[in-house]
């Protein structure tokens, strides 16, 4: 069309680049090669530009990689060289060339029909071969992939070699230059904010803690905080987890819980969640005031929105919980991470607060073994929101989401209620996020493309889908790495005193219709909603179930919520 002709041209125009390029003048960067071990060898930094229009909107990508040789990007939906919109691209003897592939197989991708990747301008600079490129986030070509609001598989290769004649269909083997990541390309924001001039920093963490040696373990440390720091409300413009080096892989995720019923007689001593004192446990029902998981990075709040603490009333005690991974049983690992914050004494136009909501942490959450595809579904009912969120409701701008290894995607939907013919119903608005290519190790606050307005009575439902083919027995919802979660955390403003809003699997109706197993066995998992929690009995029903038949897999997932 001529509007998109029009776009074409300008966006030429916009990211061409006569005789400098200036890398500092993109949003996003991301070090691929660090992933496969490679330092800074592989860089990638990218800019978005949002028409509301996804045919129309545009990305452009940048790419400094250490190599005189050819380069190449892609976008995989499983991080798999097959099945992935790719561009190898290089630059000779002040030419720049740039190609659009979609790989069939593990082999060289062949170039496209249609190119829809178009190059703005290319270098060779200090032993780095640097090129600047873009396209739309959908280019209605069925061998290019979509660039969407949801984890992307970003896969990259080179070689220190151009292609003979500059001949496309001469490209040579990567060899073991190559790898794959995951980022959300479309989930920050597009102008990064500034922090205020009267910033200041102050820093939680653990002190040199030694890992146990056993698979999970939540480690709980309490925290008084400096007088001066909480005397009047200040307002966090920034938070930043501090990981340490040498337990990076072992830290999965580090939450900050206000602390309002501590006093100075509790004692302040950091433990195993599990043993630690009652008073210093009860702190992980309180308010959130920072959380990072696993490939999470930094999160800016925007411009005119904090996170408020401090002033009259405020709890001088804090409390981290600390989640470590270690499958491997290693002995003598030490860890001192924790999070920064960055806040500031000028109060904003909006103060933001965190929701979370989902399903409870239950072993009620019950996942078959062997399944391609299982959903579970949490819900923050109606009355809730009903009571809690202020008359003009809430804004929803950023989101996380989160389950463990099964989980393969999330969906988070948002439902309100409207009067059709005398009757009320519940009408299905867009969902506030969807990621069906979720990722256990990249799970960062991302800023949701359109901020989403939640009314009083609306409700919100999150979806979860897990793939159990590799597990042999059933997985439950658990703290363990290993056990299952469906959870998801909303950053939104106004604040409103709803942080917490789950709901709880009831398997009564579904138990009772389990005719495979015996009255006993049925009573033992229909009770364990109602307070009866026999897990001597409880789990060996579970166990007991043989999911191949009866349709049970179909019956478990459409169990109510409550």
């Amino acid at each position: 069309t001529m509007a998109r002709t029009v776009l074409v041209l300008l966006g030429l125009f916009s990211l061409s680049l006569a005789n400098h390029i200036d890398l500092n003048s993109y949003t996003f960067s991301a070090s691929l090669s660090s992933e496969i071990g490679q330092g800074d060898d592989y860089q990638l930094y990218w800019n978005i530009n949002r028409t509301g229009d996804p045919l129309t909107s545009i990305i452009s990508f940048a790419v400094r990689v250490r190599t005189t040789g050819w380069v190449g990007l892609g976008v995989s939906p499983t991080g798999d060289m097959t099945g992935s919109d790719v561009v190898i691209g290089w630059v000779n003897e002040g030419d720049h060339f740039l190609h659009d592939r979609f790989a069939d197989a593990r082999a060289r991708p062949p170039v496209d029909e249609s190119q829809d990747w178009f190059i703005t301008d290319g270098a060779e600079m200090d032993g780095y071969t640097v090129l600047l490129f873009w396209r739309y986030w959908v280019t209605c070509d069925d061998r290019d992939n979509p660039i969407e609001a949801n984890t992307a598989r970003v896969v990259f290769s080179w070689n220190n070699a151009d292609p003979a004649d500059d001949n496309p269909d001469n490209v040579v083997y990567h060899s073991q230059m190559r790898g794959a990541i995951s980022l959300n390309l479309l989930g920050g924001q597009t102008v990064t904010p500034t922090l205020p001039e009267d910033a200041k920093t102050f820093t939680l963490r653990v002190d040199n803690i030694t890992i146990p040696n056993v698979d999970t373990t939540y480690f709980c440390q309490p925290f008084e905080l400096d007088e001066d720091l909480i005397a009047t409300e200040r307002y966090i413009v920034k938070f930043a987890p501090v990981i340490s080096e040498t337990s990076l892989q072992y830290v999965h995720h580090v939450l900050l819980y206000i602390c309002n019923g501590l006093t100075s007689n509790d004692p302040l001593v950091g433990d195993a969640c599990g043993v630690i004192d009652d008073n210093v446990a009860q702190c992980r029902d309180g308010v959130l005031l920072g959380a990072w998981a696993v490939g999470g990075t930094d999160f800016l709040y925007p411009k005119d929105i904090a996170y408020p603490f401090g002033g009259p009333g405020h709890s001088r005690y804090v409390l981290m919980e600390m989640h470590y991974n270690n499958p491997n049983l290693d002995e003598g690992v030490i860890d001192s991470s924790g999070f920064e914050f960055t806040y500031t004494d000028v109060e904003p136009t909006h103060k933001a607060g965190i929701l979370t909501t989902g399903l409870r942490v239950t072993p009620l959450q019950i996942i078959p073994p062997g399944v391609e595809s299982f959903k579970t579904t949490g819900t923050c009912f109606s009355p809730c929101t009903e009571r809690f969120l202020p008359e003009e409701g809430i804004t929803i701008f950023a989101n996380t989401l989160h389950t463990h290894l099964l989980g393969t995607g999330l969906v988070v939907h948002h439902l309100r209620k409207r009067s059709l013919d005398e009757c009320e119903v519940d009408e299905e608005l867009p969902p506030i996020e969807t990621n069906l290519q979720y990722d256990f190790n990249f799970q960062q606050l991302n800023y949701l493309p359109e901020e989403i307005h939640v009314k009083p009575g609306d409700e919100l439902v999150l979806e979860c889908y897990y793939k159990s083919t590799d597990r042999s027995s059933v997985t439950y919802g658990g703290l363990s790495t290993y056990d299952e979660m469906c959870l998801t955390f909303l950053v939104y403003y106004p604040r409103a005193p709803l942080d917490l809003c789950l709901s709880l699997p009831d398997l009564t109706e579904w138990a009772e219709g389990l005719t495979q197993l015996t009255e006993g066995q049925r009573q033992a998992i229909s009770g364990a909603f109602n307070s009866n929690f026999n897990p001597s009995t409880y789990y060996p029903a579970v166990e007991a179930i043989d999911w191949t038949i009866d349709n049970e897999v179909e019956n478990l997932e459409y169990q109510a919520t409550y």
